[in-house]
């Protein structure tokens, strides 16, 4: 057993803290992995489908500044779009990401910009309930049309 020794008489450590969803807006983010780790292809946990889960560290000055949004972008002919739109927000050609695919390490780390939603509380099936939580609606980046 290991034993980690702390400085007990911080009485906030021994509180819960209350989750606080990021207003709903659009932010700057760094774009990391898990654990602030890699990017990369992982099967998902309830289908056959594979995942990328993407860690989105609000990057903008202010209260919200180093906030996580959690966003599982799906790989799949009918979600792969959501990918694709982050690699753009990163700053990615268009005929790069279509002819030669999305590089998982060109844009960890990069900043993009997002406009976040909040899911509102629910009822799991299995009866526990899940909070508020932040949803990546759009990842932004420049079209073809702004572009001229």
């Amino acid at each position: 057993m290991a034993i980690v020794k702390i400085d007990g008489a911080n009485e906030d450590d021994f509180k819960q803290k209350d989750f606080e969803p990021i207003p709903n807006g659009t932010y700057l983010f760094e774009v990391t992995g898990p654990d602030n780790g890699p990017l990369r292809v992982e099967k998902a946990k309830s289908s056959d489908n594979n995942v990328v889960n993407v860690v989105l560290v609000c990057a903008d000055e202010g209260k919200f500044k180093g906030k996580k949004v959690f966003d599982t972008l799906t790989i799949n002919a009918k979600a792969q779009w959501k990918l694709c739109h982050l690699a753009m927000a990163a700053g990615v050609p268009k005929e790069t990401v279509q002819n030669e695919g999305v590089d998982l390490d060109a844009i960890l780390h990069q900043h993009v910009k997002a406009t976040i939603g909040t899911e509102a509380a629910k009822t799991l099936p299995d009866g526990t309930e899940a909070k508020a939580r932040n949803r990546v609606s759009q990842y932004l980046f420049e079209t073809e049309e702004q572009a001229e």
